[in-house]
C-alpha cells in the first residue's frame, strides 16, 4: 500500500539528504493502518517534488518526550520533543499516542513539475489526483487508450477513499473489462501541476498524476466494460501500438495538450528504464 504524506521543505530535504530516517506523526486511525512493507509518497509543499520511501519499523510511544529521549534526535530530524506541539496538541497526544516511522529512501523516480504562478501546496483549494498504467504484451506493444481525437493511457481519477492500487484496479476493470489487482508497485514517473482559476475563477487547483508500468497480455473483455457515457459517445477503445514506434505516433498527433504530453514523458521514461 502506498500512503501520502505532505512535508514542509526542511523535513523534506532531511529525509532526501538521509539525515532524517525517522518521521514522527501522531497514531491516529489513518497511521493505525501503516505496515512494515508499505511506502509512503512524500510531497513538499512549497516545490511539489515528491519522492517515495519504504516502511522500514514501526516504533510506538505514549508521548513525544518518551519518543525523543529513546532516539538519538539527530534521525529524527533535530529540535525537542516541545517543537512538535507546534504541530498537534496534548489533548491529541494522549488520544493517539505518537508513532515513530522509521524509512528507507527509493529510487527516484522522473517526474514534472508545473507551477508558473509559484504556489504552495498550501495555497490549494482542490485537490485532483490520477493513476495511469502503462501495459505492454508479449508481442512488445503498449496499450492505447483512444477517444474522439485524444490519446492517452489506461487508468483514470483517484477517488477520496481509494489508494492508487485500488483506483488501477477499479479503471482497468471498467475500461477494459479485465480485473488486476496491484500490490506493492511503484511509480516509475509522476507530473505535478497547481493551477490558479482553474477549472473556474477563485480556484487553485493540485493535480498529481503518478504513472505506473507492468508487462502483462491484457486482451479487453468487451462485454464486461463499464463505460461512461461520454466514453461511449466519443467512441473509446483500446489499442496496441509497437513499442518501437509508439513515440512516433503519439507526437505526430495533432492534438497535443498536457495529458498527451505527459502520457509520451511517462512512456519515455518507461522505454529508458528497459535498455
Amino acid at each position: 500500500m502506498i500512503y501520502r504524506m505532505k512535508l514542509q521543505n526542511e523535513p523534506f530535504s532531511q529525509i532526501k539528504e538521509g539525515t532524517k530516517k525517522i518521521e514522527i506523526r501522531l497514531n491516529d486511525e489513518k497511521r493505525k493502518l501503516f505496515k512494515i512493507n508499505d511506502y509512503i509518497e512524500f510531497t513538499n509543499i512549497t516545490t511539489l517534488e515528491i519522492m517515495f520511501a519504504k516502511i522500514t519499523n514501526l516504533y510506538y510511544f505514549e508521548s513525544f518526550e518518551k519518543m525523543f529521549n529513546h532516539f538519538d534526535n539527530s534521525i529524527l530530524g533535530g529540535g525537542s520533543y516541545k517543537e512538535m506541539y507546534n504541530y498537534y496538541s496534548k489533548e491529541e497526544e494522549y488520544k493517539y499516542g505518537v508513532l515513530g516511522i522509521e524509512i528507507e529512501m527509493l529510487p527516484k523516480i522522473n517526474q514534472v513539475i508545473h507551477n508558473e504562478d509559484k504556489l504552495t501546496l498550501n495555497d490549494a483549494n482542490r485537490v485532483t489526483r490520477r493513476a495511469k498504467l502503462i501495459v505492454e504484451n508479449s508481442k512488445e506493444e503498449i496499450l492505447i487508450c483512444h477517444m474522439g481525437v485524444k490519446y492517452f493511457l489506461i487508468g483514470g481519477h483517484v477517488d477520496n477513499d481509494e489508494s492508487d492500487e485500488m483506483c488501477l484496479t477499479r479503471e482497468v476493470a471498467e475500461e477494459s473489462g479485465i480485473t488486476l489487482n496491484f500490490s506493492n508497485i511503484l511509480p516509475i514517473a509522476s507530473s505535478n501541476y497547481i493551477n490558479k482559476d482553474y477549472p473556474k475563477n477563485g480556484d487553485i487547483t493540485y493535480t498529481n498524476t503518478n504513472y505506473y508500468a507492468i508487462k502483462y497480455d491484457l486482451v479487453p473483455n468487451i462485454e464486461m466494460q463499464n463505460l461512461t457515457k461520454e466514453e461511449i459517445k466519443e467512441n473509446f477503445k483500446l489499442m496496441y501500438i509497437p513499442k518501437n514506434e509508439v513515440i512516433n505516433f503519439l507526437e505526430n498527433n495533432k492534438e497535443i495538450n498536457a495529458t498527451l504530453s505527459d502520457t509520451i514523458m511517462a512512456i519515455k521514461v518507461y522505454l529508458n528504464l528497459q535498455k
